[in-house]
């Protein structure tokens, strides 16, 4: 993600960088991780302001553990709820958009775009 954020900055598409923001982005991983995170209570050690976006992963037998990771995580930390969400789309690579001359492609939006990354 930081990676895209600075190639936008660099094509102009955004005014700054995540950095120049004073973001962080820290991966944590798949669902799982998560469970992680609120079990050691990692969000409140942070002693940072903190955002949570996770791939929604519907269409997979993952998507309702995320829906129960993300619903527990709202129910400890009541106050951070605009701060915790799930994208609408599979993953966040069902966002981008390849253009190769005058061919586009656009993934549906609950395609499995790991499949198709090396055709493009």
């Amino acid at each position: 993600m930081t990676k895209i954020n600075q190639w936008m900055y660099e094509e102009k598409l955004v005014d700054a960088t995540f950095a120049e923001k004073g973001l962080f982005i820290l991966p944590v991983g798949g669902c799982g991780s998560l469970l992680a995170w609120l079990n050691f209570d990692l969000f409140s050690k942070l002693n940072e302001p903190w955002f949570i976006l996770i791939d929604s992963d519907k269409g997979t037998d993952e998507a309702k553990q995320s829906q129960r990771q993300l619903h527990r995580i709202r129910a400890k930390y009541p106050w951070m709820q605009a701060h915790i969400h799930a994208t609408f789309k599979r993953e966040i690579e069902n966002y981008l958009v390849f253009k190769e001359g005058k061919k586009t492609h656009v993934f549906a939006p609950y395609e499995d775009v790991k499949q198709h990354m090396y055709d493009f």
